[in-house]
């Protein structure tokens, strides 16, 4: 499961103050009767469902319990089994699906003419005979007509009295408690603290509903359950899987190495989210292909990949381990050769030595076969980066650099992630630079060495910002522009000119590598006239665009016509404060969000905290 997916989709501390003075010595129990009353009197179940009984001098008579917020009838032994109904204390609560429910009124004891406990009334004559008095009725009062069992006995919601005993029962079951990852149609058809995303909600996507349960271990989410991770959280799956099958609409896939499965939605039932494609074989959703395959090539992973390994863009290549060069799919650089050289390409690469592991490389003679900011390093014959900032020798980080094997290129100091810990890398890479000013229009696609290609070039100490253009489109139509902004540090906070605003592109750690730090401070100076939520300030038929997701700032612009989970280029496609963003299978506008509740399609609210994002996507 990706982060984007969810695709990131549940009390019981009453037991001393309900059980009073009849359950204080208890030392046994057994399941109550469904239907029972937290707090009240109950008659404990033998495993077959009888009631338990004790012997007396009028024959077996049933024991009597209390009713705990766990579902147990709790007795003991002895005399203490008889606790009259009325010493049960006067405040109770109510079972509703699996929680615990307060109720404003006090459940009332039956009537001295009915039998709390189905034995002996007051007077000691078995349940159903003469009260005391003598009277053969079933308990006339003086004046008249016998009292009824039922009269003056006011039952719980969904429970009627019983006209033989005077006893409240259930007239109509609950429906039966919600589970953890179950079916649902609202939140109360879910665990107390459970969400339920509807099918309705999440546009049939997941059939029957999910009740989504945050956990932190199986346990916490019952039998035949795992904990397992969900986008930025985890979340209570059902396990599948020998034998065991998912409900209706749901797929088991297997995790764990094949020793076990969990139940997910079957997309062959639900469909899929924009961008992803439906595997027919397993029912799960996949990265889709963002721009058409041809008859002799395979969707995988997101790339149209060419089976006879040629290429126009790294589109037709593999994902992460190819990249194309000169029409082929080749070796992607600095691929690991360590133990077999012959994984670089024979034609354009070597295996070199980087300390304790070897990388594949570029070959070269000159400059001039090297790709773009690299240069043909004398004596190791590859193409790689010139090195740069302070401790190089070679320019400042954020500033002007020299490029190429003999620094004779014009070059801009990009910084480096920190990288050990212990011992931090070089500050930056000098990446070649063009001749286009601050504000001017670039081409990011703009690569080669000509004056023509300079000319779209940003100058030393800039990035182009903006290029819509995406490097793996396969028709190589890139004709748009972005604009050269400024790199500046945002840990300064300052030293942008023209009243723009240092914002941060930079990365953050990620914790799970601890020995490596990936903090990189970047940031480029925008001018800035609107935070998020602040539609208002941009006037009518536009909208605050972000720069990106560690920001609440952006820019004005007209709001577009691309809704939510349609395609975009730009967040300036997307109609309202929607981020244009790829979840996988190309870029589609997202809804932005700071909570679940301004998720309107139901999703979740995705905030990756330790990324530094200033708010949420809609997932």
């Amino acid at each position: 499961m990706s982060d984007f997916s969810i695709h990131r989709l549940l009390a019981a501390a009453l037991l001393s103050a309900v059980i009073g003075g009849c359950a204080a010595e208890s030392t046994d129990e057994a399941p109550c009767k469904f239907g029972d009353i937290v707090g009240t009197c109950c008659t404990p179940l033998d495993p077959s469902g009888a009631p338990l009984t004790r012997s007396t001098a009028n024959g077996p008579e049933p024991i009597l319990g209390v009713c705990n917020a766990q579902d147990l009838c709790q007795f003991g032994a002895g005399a203490a089994n008889q606790a009259p109904a009325e010493a049960c204390g006067d405040t109770a609560s109510e079972r509703d699906m699996g929680r615990t429910i307060r109720l404003d009124a006090a459940v009332e004891p039956p009537p001295q003419g009915g039998a709390a406990s189905g034995g002996a009334a007051a007077g000691g004559e078995p349940s159903g005979g003469a009260p005391a008095g003598g009277d053969p009725s079933g308990g006339a009062p003086a004046g008249g007509e016998p009292a009824a069992p039922c009269d003056g006995v006011s039952c719980p919601a969904g429970q009627a009295c019983e006209p033989a005993t005077g006893r409240c029962v259930s007239v109509t079951p609950p429906p039966p408690a919600g589970e953890h990852a179950g079916p649902c149609t609202g939140d109360a058809d879910c665990p107390a603290g459970d969400s339920c995303l509807t099918e309705e909600a999440s546009m049939g996507r997941v059939p029957g509903g999910f009740c989504r349960s945050e956990c932190q271990s199986d346990r916490a989410c019952g039998a035949g359950k795992a904990c397992l991770p969900a986008g930025q959280t985890d979340l209570c799956f059902d396990l599948c899987g020998d034998g065991v099958d998912c409900r209706d609409g749901w797929t088991c896939i297997e995790i764990d190495n094949g020793a076990r499965g969990i139940c997910q939605p079957d997309c062959r039932v639900g469909g899929c989210d924009a961008g992803q494609v439906c595997n027919d074989a397993t029912g799960q959703c996949e990265v889709g292909c963002p721009y058409a395959c041809g008859p002799a090539e395979q969707c995988t992973d997101g790339h149209c990949v060419r089976l006879n390994g040629t290429c126009d863009t790294d589109y037709h290549c593999e994902v992460g381990t190819q990249e194309c060069r000169g029409g082929r799919c080749v070796t992607a650089q600095f691929s690991d050769c360590t133990n077999d050289p012959a994984l670089c390409d024979a034609q354009t690469q070597t295996c070199i030595n980087a300390g304790a592991s070897s990388i594949c490389l570029v070959a070269c003679q000159n400059d001039d076969i090297c790709p773009q900011h690299m240069g043909c390093i004398e004596g190791a014959q590859v193409c790689y980066y010139a090195l740069c900032g302070a401790a190089e020798g070679n320019g400042s980080v954020y500033g002007a650099c020299s490029a190429g094997s003999a620094q004779q290129w014009a070059g801009t100091c990009l910084p480096l992630a920190v990288g050990d810990p212990a011992a931090p890398g070089p500050e930056g890479l000098c990446l070649e630079a063009g001749n286009a000013t601050e504000g001017r229009p670039c081409n990011s696609q703009a690569t080669g060495r000509t004056a023509g290609d300079r000319a779209q070039q940003c100058g030393s100490g800039m990035l182009c910002y903006g290029d819509p253009d995406d490097a793996l489109n396969p028709s190589l139509d890139f004709d748009a522009t972005g604009t050269c902004a400024t790199l500046c540090d945002p840990r300064a906070g300052r030293g942008c000119a023209g009243g723009r605003q240092c914002i941060d592109f930079g990365d953050r750690d990620d914790p799970a590598t601890p020995a490596f730090d990936e903090t990189r401070a970047l940031g480029l100076c925008l001018a800035s006239d609107c935070r998020m939520a602040q539609d208002a300030a941009c006037g009518a038929g536009r909208a605050c665009r972000p720069f990106n997701l560690v920001t609440d700032l952006g820019a004005c612009g007209p709001a577009g016509a691309a809704g939510i989970g349609e395609r975009c280029t730009t967040s300036t496609d997307c109609a309202d404060e929607a981020f244009c963003g790829d979840p996988g299978g190309g870029s589609v506008c997202i809804a932005t969000c700071t909570a679940d509740a301004d998720c309107a399609n139901g999703g979740m609210c995705v905030r990756n905290q330790e990324a530094g994002w200033a708010y949420g996507l809609c997932l």
